[in-house]
């Protein structure tokens, strides 16, 4: 394999909405629209690439350790990882820069209709094994998130 990318899902629990940018005129693929993330650099890990690219792209800055691994696409000799985090939109409040140049949220079931998609979404929608991998993840994430603020909230009233 020629080269490695990383993408990050940004989603919000409460929409049931995924977080894609809009890529800016000096950027590869100007105008499509993607997930945070791209290439791997040598020596890096995919999880470690995929914080930093969120992080260069939309001021998101989120640790390694909470991104939940949702799959791999191997084509055109390249290796797509792609992962998840579950938040809110306010948790991840995420802010134009010259690689992503605008935000919107899209409900998870139409993220297959986006306008003018980064191949990197358009093969993602297109794989029903990652989709359905995807979907699996944010029941037992948001389940497991769920069981956590009930926990907290019993603590609370003893």
């Amino acid at each position: 394999m020629d080269s490695k990318t990383s993408w990050v899902l940004c989603f919000d629990k409460k929409n049931n909405e995924i977080l894609v940018g809009k890529r800016g005129d000096d950027s590869n693929n100007s105008g499509q629209w993607c997930f945070p993330g791209g290439h791997v650099d040598d020596g890096e890990k995919s999880k470690q690439a995929a914080t930093r690219e969120l992080f260069e792209e939309a001021e998101i800055k989120v640790d390694a350790s909470s991104l939940i691994k949702i799959g791999k696409l191997l084509s055109e000799n390249k290796i797509r990882k792609y992962y998840l985090i579950i938040g809110d939109k306010d948790s991840f409040a995420p802010k134009a820069t010259e690689e992503l140049v605008k935000f919107k949220w899209v409900n998870l079931e139409k993220l297959h209709k986006i306008d003018n998609p980064h191949s990197s979404v358009l093969r993602f929608v297109s794989n029903k094994d990652i989709m359905k991998a995807l979907k699996k993840n944010i029941k037992n994430e948001v389940k497991d998130y769920s069981l956590d603020m009930i926990k907290q909230k019993s603590k609370k009233h003893r």
